[in-house]
C-alpha cells in the first residue's frame, strides 16, 4: 500500500515519498520526547520516513533541525546527534509531532484525518513548557486554525496554548529554502535570545518559580 515508489518529490531525484503508516514501520513511529518543566517544545508536522526508520527525531541529513537547534544557544552550544535526541530534555528542550501514525516527507501528502490536534493540546496542557515552538508554517497553521485564530506570521504569536508562549519558526526542512540557510539560522539565533528573555527562560530546569507575562 504506502510505501516509497518512483516518481518525482521532495526527497530526491526520481523518488517521491507517500505516507507510511506505523504498522508498516514495526508497529509505531516515535514517541513524544517529552516531560515536565520544559523551556521549548519544538512541534514538527510529521516524522519523515527516513526517521520513523531510524526511530529517532529529524534523522534525514537534509533536515537541519540539530544545527539550527544549536545555533538557538538552548542546548549551550551542544550539537546533539539524532542518536541522542532523548538528551535534549538535559537542555530543557522537546519534541513532538502533530501527525503520530503515519510519516511523511512532505507535508503535502498528509490528509486532515492524519493530525491529531486536540491530542497535542492535551500534551502542551500536561507538559506546560513555557514556550511552544512551531518548526514551520503548516504545523502553526493547523494549530492555529483548530483554536479559532488566523494564521500566524514567523515570530512571537499573539496568543498563548495552555499557559504556554507561542513561537512560529521557518521550518528547518531543506524543502524551505527561501532567503536561503543563513537567513533561517539567524531567525532561530533569534529564537533563542527570545527564549532566554521569557520568564524563566534561563532557569526552569533548576526549578525556579517561572511567571507568564501577559499576551498582548
Amino acid at each position: 500500500m504506502e510505501r516509497t515508489e518512483a516518481g518525482t518529490g521532495l526527497s530526491g531525484p526520481g523518488v517521491f515519498l507517500r505516507p507510511v503508516r506505523a504498522d508498516r514501520l514495526g508497529g509505531t513511529l516515535l514517541p513524544d520526547i517529552l516531560s515536565e518543566n520544559l523551556t521549548v517544545v519544538f512541534v514538527g508536522t510529521a516524522k519523515s520516513e527516513a526517521s520513523a526508520r531510524a526511530g529517532h527525531y529529524y534523522a534525514n541529513p537534509r533536515n537541519g533541525f540539530w544545527g539550527l537547534l544549536r545555533a538557538t544557544g538552548l542546548t549551550g552550544g551542544v550539537r546533539v546527534d539524532p542518536s541522542e535526541d532523548r538528551t535534549v530534555l538535559d537542555h530543557g528542550v522537546g519534541l513532538t509531532d502533530l501527525v503520530a501514525g503515519r510519516a511523511a516527507s512532505s507535508d503535502g501528502l498528509l490528509r486532515a484525518a492524519d493530525f491529531d490536534l486536540p491530542g497535542f493540546v492535551a500534551r502542551v496542557e500536561r507538559f506546560r513548557p513555557i514556550v511552544v515552538a512551531f518548526n514551520g508554517g503548516n504545523s502553526a497553521s493547523r494549530v492555529a486554525r483548530h483554536l479559532g485564530y488566523a494564521d500566524p506570521a514567523e515570530g512571537p504569536i499573539g496568543w498563548e496554548l495552555a499557559g504556554s508562549s507561542v513561537y512560529r519558526l521557518p521550518s528547518s526542512s531543506s524543502a524551505n529554502a527561501t532567503g536561503g540557510y543563513a537567513i533561517k539560522r539567524a531567525k532561530w539565533v533569534a529564537f533563542g535570545e527570545w527564549v532566554r528573555g521569557r520568564p524563566g527562560g534561563r532557569d526552569r530546569r533548576r526549578g525556579v518559580a517561572v511567571t507568564k507575562e501577559p499576551v498582548g
